[in-house]
């Protein structure tokens, strides 16, 4: 029994629709990357978000909880034909817990070139001092 060269053709032409029909990929799928860091005076959150627009995040702070809230607008249009599609675009949500410590009337943020940068001071009362003797 042989195979027709034709069929194979046929399928290798199909496949790059084949695949992008059987992997499309729920836009609740993407989050951003996080890393937390403790510096002496404050903490600094570091979130990627490239193509995400300032006005499209909120930041709150409750209960001690940040809350990270967002959405990556997709840029693929449905009347277009792509051959491949590795963006990721939808709603986030992500919370991170602090110490009781934090001034949260002092948390500042600032979005440079596709990286969210969250500064989330200690209260003066929580660092360390150090004590003179008399």
């Amino acid at each position: 029994m042989s195979l027709s060269p034709l069929l194979f053709k046929d399928f290798f032409n199909d496949l790059p629709e084949m695949i992008l029909n059987e992997l499309e990929v729920p836009s609740s799928a993407w989050s951003p990357k996080v890393d937390i860091r403790e510096e002496d005076k404050h903490y600094v959150l570091l979130a990627e978000i490239p193509g995400v627009s300032s006005k499209d995040i909120e930041i709150t702070f409750e209960n001690n909880n940040l809350i990270l809230k967002g959405e990556k607008k997709a840029r693929t249009k449905s009347e277009d034909t792509y051959h491949r599609v590795e963006t990721r675009s939808g709603s986030f949500s992500r919370s991170f817990s602090f110490p009781q410590h934090i001034d949260s009337q002092a948390i500042s943020a600032k979005n440079t070139d596709g990286v969210l940068e969250i500064t989330i001071p200690k209260k003066e009362s929580s660092l360390p001092r150090k004590i003179v003797i008399t």
